[in-house]
């Protein structure tokens, strides 16, 4: 177990720390559940995860090019609900794909004044809001709605992010979000994103 989670944070997975999380489960019943639980766990560490949205940003910058969206009419937005490692998920894409030497602008979902002034200016190109991880979309479509009230002009909008679950698909497809993503988890299996599969570098 620790070995599979090595590269956790902020906590450290160690053998020690990994037998006293086990020792809290008194039953043998109990332990071999969970046992069998962590078997099933998926861990992503962070270096991967940022690889990968740099990657799929390429693929993204790729798609709008080719629909007549440059750079510089490319917005990217952080959310910072509770939990969210979106400011941390839009820095790391930011630095690794050079993101403001592209000409695209970066702002925070609660700088309502910036995204008003920056869509007007702009007046129509693309919207993408940056995170790790999307589960049901209820957390990110709440934030989508108060962003969106101001947003000038017409705007194309993606979710990047690194895994989605099919309830979060649905859920951003009602609200015209597309998402672009290296997984897509559907019931018990986590499956690549035909976003994923793009391997064109940006120039």
């Amino acid at each position: 177990t620790a070995w599979r989670f090595r590269g956790y944070r902020p906590q450290p997975v160690t053998p020690l720390v990994a037998w006293r999380w086990l020792r809290q489960f008194q039953s043998k019943e109990d332990k071999k559940a969970v046992l069998a639980l962590l078997d099933s766990v998926v861990f992503v560490g962070e270096r991967e995860i940022e690889q990968a949205l740099i990657y799929l940003n390429v693929a993204l910058l790729n798609k709008l090019t080719r629909d007549g969206i440059l750079p510089q009419n490319v917005i990217y937005v952080q959310h910072d609900d509770a939990g969210s490692s979106s400011p941390v998920m839009l820095n790391k894409v930011r630095d690794g794909a050079r993101l403001q030497h592209l000409g695209c602008t970066l702002l925070d979902s609660r700088d309502v004044l910036g995204i008003h002034h920056a869509t007007n200016d702009l007046g129509s190109g693309a919207i993408v809001y940056v995170d790790e991880f999307s589960g049901s979309g209820n957390q990110f479509v709440d934030s989508l709605s108060f962003v969106r009230k101001y947003i000038v002009g017409t705007f194309v909008e993606y979710l990047l992010v690194h895994t989605i679950c099919e309830e979060a698909v649905l859920q951003l497809g009602k609200h015209g979000i597309e998402p672009f993503s290296k997984q897509v988890h559907s019931g018990a299996v986590a499956v690549p994103s035909k976003n994923f599969e793009e391997k064109r570098r940006f120039h």
